[in-house]
């Protein structure tokens, strides 16, 4: 293939590609159903509903959140609760030990 028949070809593909894109563009404007004004105040309301509703949905996952959040601080609390009261009735219960041990008359053998 020889240099003036590449140029030649690649015209004819730009020439075809901008004339379709004219016709596409003309066939866009015959057939849009509103004009660009309404168009564009359709686009704002529905961008606005969809604000309110992603605001609406981003509140309700907080509050659930936020929810989830307190029953399980009090879940935490109640345990470290049970915990304390199970550390301090085993450290009464060494304390007697000990005290019952230390009353005792001391042998010569250990524990």
């Amino acid at each position: 293939m020889q240099k003036g028949d590449m140029s030649a070809q690649w015209g004819l593909f730009a020439s075809g590609l901008a004339l379709g894109g004219i016709i596409g563009a003309g066939v866009a404007l015959l057939l849009a159903p509103h004009s660009g004004e309404e168009t564009r105040s359709l686009i704002g309301e529905k961008s606005s509903g969809l604000k309110d509703q992603i605001s609406g949905k981003v509140n309700e996952v907080r509050g659930a959140a936020l929810q989830e959040s307190n029953d399980l601080k009090d879940q935490i609390a109640g345990k470290v609760n049970e915990i304390r009261s199970a550390a301090q009735q085993q450290m009464g219960s060494v304390k007697e030990h000990l005290e019952s041990r230390s009353n005792q008359p001391s042998s010569d053998q250990p524990f």
